[in-house]
């Protein structure tokens, strides 16, 4: 095989991963096995094979090899493998935003793998929806997520998924997502149906948290909700450290 000669006896790289690469194509099983084999050991062929395949998007499946490629060259540490994947995730290609995600979650970078996770859930991507759901992420991961899906930086606005991570963040103790909660809950016209239950028990959550406007924001909204949520914000006076303070 000529891709044999340029490899073995020439020593020359780039033309054998052309040669190995046109046979591959072609079906031969160990040409691309000799392919693989290159780009496994060396980060800058493994991005010569992408950039080839990236070059022929035109042919079925090729921009998939390209992703595999570049994805290969990223693991042993090419920098430009990255920008070429980041290029393609912002333009929209999942599985882009998929190896992205794996990446920076090896790298130890929660945050940017979050991002990547958003933008990969935003497309349907299973596994990245899985992600975001199942993960037990720390108060501050949380309350990001809430505030990227709220605010449009990271994917399209999503006022249900915000609500979402507020809550979780809430329920790890944020008094900020509490209050956040409660105010998209009294907000209408987001997406999402007014709520002053829900609002109302946001509200309490973050006045047992300390914030004393919420207890007056409470105080307005009481006589507007459910028996049940009066009934929660009487309890909320009865125990401590709120019944002191009414003694008082």
């Amino acid at each position: 095989m000529l891709a044999e000669i340029y490899r073995t006896v020439l020593g020359n790289v780039p033309s054998a991963i052309r040669e190995y690469k046109r046979a591959a194509d072609l079906g031969h099983v160990d040409a691309l096995t000799q392919l693989n084999k290159i780009a496994s050991s060396d980060a800058e062929s493994a991005y010569a094979i992408a950039q080839k395949y990236e070059s022929e998007v035109e042919l079925a499946g090729h921009l998939q090899k390209a992703l595999i490629y570049y994805e290969v060259a990223l693991k042993n540490g090419h920098g430009h493998a990255r920008s070429r994947l980041k290029k393609l995730g912002l333009a929209g290609n999942v599985e882009a935003q998929y190896a992205l995600h794996h990446h920076y979650l090896s790298q130890g970078n929660t945050l940017e793998a979050i991002k990547w996770a958003m933008r990969g859930e935003e497309k349907g991507h299973a596994a990245l929806r899985g992600y975001l759901n199942t993960t037990q992420f720390n108060v501050a991961h949380c309350f990001q997520i809430a505030k990227w899906y709220e605010s449009e930086e990271v994917v399209i606005k999503n006022i249900a998924q915000a609500l979402v991570f507020y809550g979780r963040a809430s329920g790890l103790g944020h008094r900020e997502a509490s209050i956040r909660r409660g105010q998209l809950y009294q907000l209408d016209g987001l997406g999402m149906a007014l709520d002053l239950d829900q609002a109302c028990q946001s509200y309490i959550l973050s006045a047992r948290q300390g914030d004393v406007a919420s207890r007056a924001v409470l105080d307005r909204l009481g006589k507007d909700v459910s028996a049940h949520i009066q009934f929660l914000i009487g309890e909320m006076y009865r125990l401590p450290p709120f019944n002191d303070r009414r003694k008082a």
